[in-house]
């Protein structure tokens, strides 16, 4: 799918994600806390520059970038902030704060509807975006088949 389309795809399934939101409760619907996790929704990615340069080392080149080519030349896969714990622990300060920081919530909703987004638009099970998962299996990309 091509990048533009695909960041379309997290947009859809942010926006759905967050209708209940919206009509549940307006009060913490604002416009800032919208952004936020939209910006979470859509930058999640860049976690991807780690395994990237991991691979290349000092230099940048964008198609590759952007081809993946990297995850499997080094079969390891990184990605960080996709990661059910991050999103946990978010979603537990959120609470723990007595949802007094109500964009917590929407930075919890950006990361599950890009994990989401992912798990589909690829076939991944679910279990593949839980850091623990890749650490336990050494990062290696044979988890995500």
């Amino acid at each position: 799918m091509h990048l533009a389309l695909h960041e379309l795809g997290h947009i859809a399934t942010f926006a759905v994600f967050v209708l209940p939101i919206f009509l549940a409760t307006k009060k913490i619907f604002a416009a800032k806390n919208y952004l936020i996790g939209l910006a979470v929704t859509l930058f999640l990615d860049l976690d991807h520059l780690i395994d990237y340069f991991m691979y290349k080392g000092i230099g940048f080149n964008v198609s590759e970038f952007l081809s993946g080519i990297y995850f499997h030349a080094s079969q390891k896969v990184l990605v960080f902030f996709h990661s059910w714990e991050l999103a946990a622990i978010l979603l537990g300060v959120y609470f723990l704060q007595k949802r007094k920081h109500a964009w917590l919530l929407f930075v919890f909703v950006g990361i599950a509807a890009h994990l989401i987004f992912d798990t589909v638009y690829y076939g991944f099970n679910l279990d593949v975006y839980f850091l623990l998962v890749r650490i336990f299996n050494g990062f290696n990309i044979l988890v995500f088949s």
